[in-house]
């Protein structure tokens, strides 16, 4: 093989990883996306039942059957949910 031959094949090498990685943050940015909303809806959910007085059970409850989430998952939104409270320290 050439010199010029081998220079034009790591030329398109590297072109086709920078294409690669560029495709790759472009897809993560989008799945990132995603799942903040996602988060940031069951987020707003489980702030209105707790206005609307609901116990942390039929949170919970709730959760798993309006998002098919399993209870690990469930309790975790649960535990990383802020109330009110604890936004305006």
């Amino acid at each position: 093989m050439n010199s010029q031959m081998h220079a034009s094949r790591e030329e398109g090498k590297r072109i086709g990883e920078e294409r690669g990685i560029k495709i790759g943050e472009e897809r993560g940015i989008k799945i990132g996306e995603a799942r903040g909303k996602k988060t940031g809806v069951i987020f707003g959910a489980i702030d209105m039942m707790r206005d609307d007085g609901k116990d942390e059970d039929t949170i919970l409850k709730k959760l798993m059957e309006k998002y098919d989430l399993s209870r690990p998952d469930a309790e975790k939104y649960l535990r990383e949910s802020i109330s009110d409270d604890e936004v305006i320290k």
